[in-house]
């Protein structure tokens, strides 16, 4: 893709952030802000999100993120009820 059409991409994708962003609620950005958040981290440590180009294997660190979490909920979980 040249440069003008990677330019009318981003455009293209600000503007439906933007149309989706206005139909939502407070809650619901602040959601999006918390994810963006996150995005940003990634961002300054690994660089620029090129996903067609990177290497990494997202589903495989997505499966061991979503085993963490549910590591981390049931370990809350046990604590708040042994707290009662």
């Amino acid at each position: 893709m040249d440069a003008l059409g990677k330019q009318q991409q981003e455009t293209n994708a600000y503007y439906e952030l933007g149309v989706i962003v206005a139909t939502l609620g407070t809650d619901e950005i602040r959601v999006l802000t918390r994810i963006a958040n996150r995005l940003r981290m990634s961002q300054a440590a690994c660089g620029y999100l090129h996903v067609a180009a990177d290497e990494r294997s997202f589903r495989a660190e997505g499966r061991e993120a979503l085993e963490d979490v549910l590591v981390h909920l049931a370990c809350a979980w046990l604590k708040s009820e042994a707290s009662r």
